[in-house]
């Protein structure tokens, strides 16, 4: 009887042993491309405690140590793949020579704006290599081969190794000489030249909609474009602690999803077809912004969140956000060590998956208008960011909940009109209420930011503070929990 109602022991067992063993694996590749970064694991202090566990599994059949197992394999074979992969990174990097001459690049990158020039993405076949390629020229096009002489140059901050690492990016390389030589393009390449070339014109509508700070401020929330956003306006928002709506990320591509997945619905399309449709434009969008790690973990999330609605099978908690985490860890195993996009979008997600596990039931019934959950929202958001912001910064934003609160629910308004305006009203009658709603945001915020108290100074601090001040809100969250679990 229990075989025929699916609830025989094997079956209650697998079910529950598969998704903890997913789990752990998911962890052990998280843990592993974390410290691999840094360490040698390929060290016999860490293989040598997988055969112990074995051991130990086998005398007692405990299920928490085959979970225990399965993390610390996945964490020794996919830090010893990141020590790979870094042994393999500094051995190009002394292969390159002070001086390249005549030497072949293709341009893998559209233009950004510098203080010295233009900078591209390049790859350089002589030498399996990828660099950051600064020149006075910004009419290159993806898939561009050019023959140039230039200067290289490896930085010794240990902070930009890292940040070329977690780019993997090689060298910098400041051009001298260069000739026009001829096209290397693929399928690949002519998709990216397209969505390059839409970038463009985006960009270029938005400059003909919306002039001067207003059309930069509108770049830089519709798709990450801030290069030639103006200095101060750039340090205000990091000072109000507001900076994320200019980054594109995950508040962006839910505002993306939202405009499109549920107008598709609510004009009664099929939602298989909804589906796709918001995939493609999810996908677009992350590459048109960019690709950094921080839109592509709002896009695979939203992924995953859709493809859960569609199949029925809604997964709550921290569970996809790891998923989605692995995934792009996968993709570029140094995001986790060496990328403060991917850490702060990551930390703050978890902060709001908190808010909402321990304490939003506490304020449903209060008459708040929206403001005690995005007050929550923007506090536990910033407590887990804050470590990572004083690791790297050394600062603090005093009033970012405040400003959060009066500028944040202005944005999916700027991003919907300003897009619609942009690419097909444009005309004043249709842009200058936004012209002035935007000009009173910046003039908000420019306001608010010269406060004396606005951000402060602190200390920074070391890497292991960073890991022991986690791990110690990991404990109180789990302590947490289980009172939550024992104490009702």
């Amino acid at each position: 009887m229990d075989e025929v109602n699916g609830s025989n022991p094997f079956t209650r067992t697998m079910k529950n042993i598969i998704p903890n063993i997913s789990l752990s694996i998911q962890l052990g590749i998280l843990a592993g491309a974390l410290l691999g970064s840094f360490f040698v694991l390929a060290s016999p202090w860490f293989v040598i405690t997988i055969p112990l566990v074995i051991l130990v599994y086998w005398l007692y059949k405990d299920m928490r140590l085959l979970i225990l197992l399965c993390i610390l394999i996945a964490m020794v074979g996919f830090g010893y793949y990141v020590n790979i992969i870094i042994q393999e990174y500094r051995q190009i990097q002394e292969n390159i020579p002070v001086k390249l001459s005549d030497t072949k690049v293709i341009i893998k990158s559209g233009s950004k704006v510098k203080k010295f020039g233009y900078q591209y993405t390049v790859d350089i076949p002589e030498y399996k290599a990828r660099a950051y390629m600064n020149i006075d020229n910004d009419k290159l096009i993806y898939g561009q081969v050019l023959t140039i002489t230039a200067k290289t140059n490896i930085p010794q901050e240990t902070g930009i190794q890292r940040f070329l690492l977690g780019k993997n990016i090689h060298i910098y390389m400041q051009v001298l000489d260069y000739s026009n030589n001829s096209y290397n393009c693929d399928w690949q390449c002519y998709s990216m030249r397209g969505i390059h070339n839409m970038r463009l014109w985006i960009l270029n509508r938005i400059e003909q909609a919306y002039p001067n700070q207003v059309g930069e401020f509108l770049k830089g929330i519709l798709i990450g474009y801030t290069d030639t956003l103006p200095e101060d306006i750039k340090e205000s928002f990091k000072k109000t602690g507001v900076s994320h709506i200019l980054a594109v990320s995950g508040y962006n591509m839910a505002i993306i999803v939202m405009l499109v997945y549920q107008q598709l619905m609510n004009r009664q399309v099929s939602r298989s077809l909804s589906f796709w449709i918001t995939v493609i434009v999810i996908l677009v969008f992350t590459i048109l912004t960019g690709a950094e790690a921080s839109i592509m973990r709002a896009g695979i999330f939203a992924i995953l969140i859709l493809t859960a609605e569609q199949i029925q099978r809604y997964v709550g908690g921290i569970r996809p956000l790891i998923l989605c985490a692995t995934l792009l860890v996968i993709i570029n195993p140094f995001y986790i060590a060496y990328d403060i996009g991917f850490q702060l979008s990551f930390l703050a997600v978890i902060g709001l998956i908190i808010y909402g596990q321990l304490f939003q039931t506490y304020t449903e019934g209060i008459p708040s208008l929206g403001i005690l959950p995005m007050i929550g929202e923007t506090l536990f958001a910033q407590i887990l960011v804050l470590p990572i912001l004083i690791y790297y910064f050394g600062q603090i934003s005093i009033i970012s909940i405040l400003a959060n609160i009066l500028i944040v629910p202005i944005i999916p308004l700027a991003m919907a009109w300003g897009s619609l305006t942009s690419l097909f009203l444009n005309w004043d009658i249709f842009t200058y209420p936004l012209i002035i709603l935007i000009q009173i945001v910046l003039s908000l915020n420019q306001s608010v930011a010269s406060l004396s108290w606005a951000s402060i100074a602190v200390p920074q601090i070391s890497g292991f503070m960073v890991l022991l001040i986690y791990i110690s809100l990991a404990v109180l969250y789990y302590l947490r929990q289980k009172y939550n679990q024992y104490g009702n």
